[in-house]
């Protein structure tokens, strides 16, 4: 009988042990799969968009995921062994000799619970590991044999796969420390401003004691600190003391702010660290000027300003200041990508379409006097800025000194229709609605923002050819197109750059005056409520805007004391060691007659006048208007091309019956060359 019973207790134990066995290998095997280190790493996103500069150096931090608060993943290297051994005895002093579970740690914590209300655990770092690693061995709040039995299983699955030092990293970057810091990281920077490499005695034991309660009070953390120093046999208490300030205040992160605006414009990408292609010294200079100016503007009711620069050839955007935040009235919005009123700024594509359909040249002759227009809804009535008439000016000057009146005159040749078309190409989006701006469009009534205003300056220092700005160091160019004819670029730039011709308006000499080769050009809205200044050299386009963001009004505030100062820092510092050229731009200031061909004497067109407009009078009869043509000589070898086609020579006055158009007649040499052009406009009868 007493054999009988102890067959049937060793059977039934043995199936115990059995179905146990089967049990725990069953669970194992449902197990859910533990990452690799890699995956872990790869899946690991820091909290803030990191933007740096061309180098590699930090530009910008900025905060995307509200939940918590990580930086980098930190390679064990980069991080104080003595932070590495206090977190070890804190958490697992046989993490080495163990291969996921500690059983001496388990026994004595059993002895422990058994006589002590205090409970105390034995998880080692593996099984913590294994939690963080696989949210269904989290406990969420459940402290039970059947959960902590998944938390050993997921150990040794983890121990079977990990090598000790990258469950040891992984650890220390997953840990939460204080609050929302979670890595070593973010708890070093947060909490004492340090790279966990450079982390003092004291402070890698505070960091060490703060695991087992991240949310206990700093006197607890402080007597648990100088614990670990004892077992250590390393620092003090107080040292440790007089470390452990921080804990009893919010937490700062220090972060990098040069470009606030940009990384707000970069948002939107799928990344936390993005390469760009601003130069950090450069937009510490910008940020500086921009500052300084603005400062000196506070009297004159100036409180926001922006800046943006480029180089000519790639595109690249080197500096990009939004605003300047001590002294803005909003600083979260962007000033290079606000609109405002583009105000003078426009004219030089205004003049470039006239140049590139041969309606104007530099030399023709525009009124500057009292000029009305009648409109649909009343009388357009241009005015200048300072109130004054000048009579006859040529182009250049009307162009240079940024006169109004002969603007609008110029816009009455060109077409609104064509001159919101060539704002188009030239990618200001907000300018293109010719009906709605009518003939203010000249004085820039429409909406620009400083990010297109300086790509489509960009567009004449090269050479007529737009393509797209880049910021990511890694974008290809796009967008490439031809707007203008070289010559009618470098036509515009070389006037840009005359001093005798803004004189009339700006003097002889002022800020826009640099010491190397630059084209540059102010405007001021209506009201005074924004103040532009855009120009370039041979190698960088410069654009910065004052003004204030609520549209309130400037007060005595002119195209040389608003925006160019900054404007003519900036570009003096990108050209402090720099030789430019005297001036890349290699045209006279002449009419383009050429000497005749075959004769000594200079060949010109002297009839119609470049740029005339007739009218076809509805009162004579169609087959008794004409207009003649006439040159300067009368050589037979010279021929007149009227919009490419032949009408004669020049041995004798040509008459052409006018028809409706817009037309260019050609002076040609025997050879087919041209040597002199006028374009003309005829206009229907009404």
């Amino acid at each position: 009988m007493k054999a009988s019973l102890k067959f049937y207790l060793m059977g039934a134990t043995l199936s115990c042990c059995a179905l146990g066995v089967a049990f725990v290998a069953a669970l194992y095997a449902l197990l859910p799969a533990i990452p690799s280190p890699s995956e872990v790493r790869s899946a690991y996103k820091s909290s803030e968009l990191q933007v740096l500069d061309r180098n590699g150096a930090l530009l910008q931090t900025t905060r995307i995921d509200p939940k918590r608060r990580r930086l980098n993943w930190t390679s064990l290297s980069k991080v104080t062994p003595t932070f590495v051994k206090a977190l070890i005895i804190s958490e697992d002093r046989r993490f080495f000799s163990h291969a996921g579970v500690d059983f001496k740690a388990v026994a004595a914590a059993a002895v422990h619970n058994a006589g002590s209300t205090k409970k105390r655990g034995a998880s080692t770092i593996s099984m913590q590991l294994a939690s963080l690693l696989t949210p269904e061995l989290r406990q969420q709040g459940r402290r039970g044999i059947f959960a902590k039995l998944c938390q050993v299983l997921g150990a040794i699955k983890l121990e079977t796969a990990w090598s000790k030092q990258e469950i040891l990293e992984a650890y220390i970057n997953l840990l939460y420390y204080r609050g929302e810091l979670q890595g070593i990281e973010s708890a070093a920077r947060g909490l004492f401003d340090r790279s966990p490499d450079s982390l003092s005695l004291s402070q890698s034991l505070l960091l060490a004691a703060i695991v087992p309660s991240p949310s206990a009070p700093a006197e607890k953390i402080v007597a648990r600190g100088c614990r670990l120093s004892a077992l250590l046999a390393q620092g003090d208490c107080a040292s440790i003391t007089a470390s452990a300030a921080p804990f009893s205040l919010p937490y700062e992160m220090k972060q990098a702010n040069l470009a606030p605006h940009l990384a707000q414009a970069l948002r939107l990408r799928d990344r936390r660290v993005t390469r760009t292609t601003v130069d950090r010294g450069l937009q510490q200079v910008v940020i500086e000027a921009l500052g300084s100016q603005l400062a000196d503007l506070r009297g004159s009711n100036v409180s926001d300003g922006a800046a943006l620069v480029v180089e000519n050839e790639s595109g690249e955007v080197l500096a990009y200041v939004g605003n300047i935040a001590a002294l803005s009235s909003a600083k979260h919005i962007d000033g290079v990508r606000i609109f405002r009123q583009a105000g003078s700024t426009l004219k030089p594509f205004l003049y470039a379409a006239a140049f590139d359909e041969r309606i104007l040249r530099p030399d023709n002759l525009l009124e500057d006097t009292p000029y009305e227009l009648g409109m649909g809804f009343g009388n357009y009535r241009p005015d200048n800025y300072d109130h004054q008439y000048r009579g006859a000016v040529t182009v250049r000057e009307a162009l240079a000194s940024s006169l109004n009146i002969a603007a609008v005159r110029a816009l009455n040749l060109v077409g609104v229709e064509r001159f919101a078309a060539v704002l188009k190409e030239i990618g200001l989006t907000k300018s293109t609605d010719s009906r709605h701006y009518g003939h203010s469009l000249a004085l820039g009534t429409s909406q620009v923002s400083l990010f297109e205003l300086v790509n489509a300056y960009r567009t004449f220092a090269n050479e007529g050819v737009f393509s797209d700005l880049k910021v990511h160091s890694n974008e290809e160019p796009t967008g490439k197109r031809r707007v203008f004819s070289p010559r009618t670029a470098k036509l515009v730039s070389e006037i840009l750059s005359d001093r005798e011709a803004r004189s009339l308006t700006f003097g002889l000499e002022s800020v826009l005056s640099t010491s190397f080769w630059s084209s540059v050009k102010t405007g001021t809205s209506k009201d005074m409520v924004d103040n532009w200044c855009v120009g370039y050299s041979g190698r960088y386009t410069v654009g910065v805007w004052v003004g204030n963001f609520s549209g309130a009004p400037m007060w005595n505030v002119s195209g040389l004391s608003g925006a160019a100062p900054a404007w003519q820092r900036i570009m003096s510092w990108l050209h402090r060691s720099d030789n430019e050229p005297a001036s890349p731009v290699q045209l006279t200031r002449s009419s383009s007659a050429r000497p005749c061909s075959g004769g000594s004497d200079l060949a010109r067109i002297t009839y119609p006048a470049d740029g005339s407009i007739f009218a076809i009078d509805p009162d004579i009869p169609a087959d008794n208007q004409r207009i003649f043509f006439e040159a300067s000589s009368s050589a037979k070898q010279l021929h007149w091309r009227l919009n490419n086609s032949p009408v004669g020579e020049t041995g004798r006055l040509v008459y052409w019956r006018p028809q409706p158009g817009r037309y260019l007649l050609e002076l040609a040499g025997e050879a087919g060359e041209v040597i002199d052009t006028a374009s003309f406009l005829v206009r229907p009868s009404y």
